[in-house]
């Protein structure tokens, strides 16, 4: 057990994961040509739905991570009794997610939107909140399916729902009913037939892979509850203050000019999709090292360990060499005037100077979770991002006055900060159990 592995379970996660990127591009497409007050309507919503879905990834980690330890113990009999709590648990995180959606369509005048964004949003509620539902409880099957280390099916699954997704919002905005369904409308009714279809693609296989319904209990026992919502509430917490610090990003910079914020959306698109690879596996590695740490296979962990983090490494140094030398193509590719171009070449210089730190902390936050350690990395990356990010981004690019750069070199800063944080965290930890190998 090792790179291959790692990459086999990881790659088809890191795949599924990048739905929500892809999501992102088919609304951006379905409505380049609508009114600015679509766009930002459809922006604006698709915002609470990524909100909710971080935190109920909390309680998803910890529910693979616990059902990686029971397979490792060989009691499949409690892995399922942790699913059934886990399941209880997000499905009603899912419900209460999609009626606070809907709820806020109610109260979108309160948000300071202008009139026309707010009238826009208020017609895409009831089809985001709805499938927000489908999206937040697909993630609990799915999360089933990799915790026993079969990451294909889930990701066939979600892709099915992309296409379904940029189907029907392409159908429903074509010039025969654009009248009817406008651009925004068609993205919203895409995104609740994408999500409401991998669902049920899951659920079905589920039941029959897994018999789902002769295992899970009606009412949960509460010892598993409580064990899923100790671990659980620090990674979402942790995982809603990264959102939060991303977003101060965003206002940061976009008090800085059109441009600036034009800019800024290039660079985290392109962070964002090679942020993506570590991500899915560390999943993959928090899994395996969770079901050897069951059998106290240490030596077996140290290995995996180290052989994930010089997998990061050399792929994020892949990615950091090809974003410099593309540095200057992408922002033509997406489309920029010269002085945004200009911005965004510079932004991706910093961009793939941390792709190694960036790759470095997620994948150190996986093998912590896998060897044992939430609450305390969880600790590490709030301060990493609220006590040297947010700080930083503000002193260089509004003391200091350096600007855009000086926020996205503060941004940087806290990345490497986190980094190097939890590798020293994952060395303390490892030492801990040396005296078992």
């Amino acid at each position: 057990m090792g790179y291959g592995a790692i990459f086999r379970l990881g790659f088809p996660i890191a795949l599924g994961a990048s739905s929500g990127v892809a999501m992102d591009q088919i609304n951006l497409l379905i409505t380049s040509s609508a009114s600015s007050a679509e766009i930002a309507g459809v922006s604006f919503v698709s915002g609470f739905i990524m909100i909710f879905y971080l935190v109920t990834r909390g309680f998803g980690t910890a529910q693979s991570l616990f059902i990686s330890e029971m397979r490792g113990l060989h009691r499949i009999d409690l892995a399922y009794k942790y699913f059934s709590a886990a399941l209880y648990v997000r499905f009603f995180i899912s419900t209460t997610a999609g009626f606070l959606i809907y709820l806020a369509g109610s109260h979108l005048d309160s948000w300071g939107l202008s009139k026309d964004v707010a009238d826009v949003s208020r017609e895409l509620i009831l089809s985001f909140s709805v499938g927000a539902f489908f999206c937040l409880s697909s993630s609990i099957f799915r999360d089933l399916w990799e915790s026993f280390e079969e990451s294909k099916f889930p990701m066939f699954a979600i892709f099915i729902g992309i296409g379904v997704n940029g189907l029907t919002a392409y159908i429903l905005s074509h010039r025969l009913l654009a009248s009817l369904y406008p651009s925004a409308l068609a993205c919203a009714l895409g995104f609740l037939g994408g999500q409401a279809l991998t669902f049920v693609i899951l659920l079905i296989r589920s039941e029959t892979k897994h018999r789902i319904w002769n295992r899970v209990r009606m009412l949960p026992e509460r010892k598993y509850v409580k064990e899923i919502l100790r671990a659980g509430s620090p990674i979402s917490f942790q995982q809603f203050c990264e959102c939060a610090a991303f977003i101060t990003t965003a206002i940061f910079i976009g008090n800085m000019g059109t441009d600036d914020l034009a800019a800024r959306q290039v660079a985290n698109s392109v962070v964002n999709m090679t942020f993506l690879v570590p991500l899915g596996l560390a999943q993959a590695a928090m899994i395996l090292i969770g079901k050897l740490a069951a059998q106290n296979e240490v030596a077996s962990m140290r290995k995996l360990s180290r052989d994930a983090l010089a997998l990061t490494i050399f792929l994020m140094t892949c990615f950091a060499a090809l974003i410099f030398l593309l540095r200057t193509q992408i922002p033509v590719i997406y489309g920029l005037n010269p002085a945004a171009s200009q911005i965004a070449t510079n932004m991706l210089i910093i961009a793939a100077l941390f792709q190694i730190m960036d790759g470095l902390q997620v994948m150190a936050l996986g093998l912590l979770r896998g060897w044992g350690d939430i609450t305390i990395p969880a600790y590490l990356v709030i301060i990493s991002w609220w006590g040297v990010a947010i700080p930083l981004e503000w002193l260089l690019g509004f003391y200091f006055k350096v600007g855009t750069l000086g926020v996205w070199g503060g941004l940087a800063c806290g990345v490497a900060c986190c980094a190097i944080l939890l590798t020293l965290r994952l060395r303390v930890v490892a030492q801990r159990f040396r005296g078992l190998i």
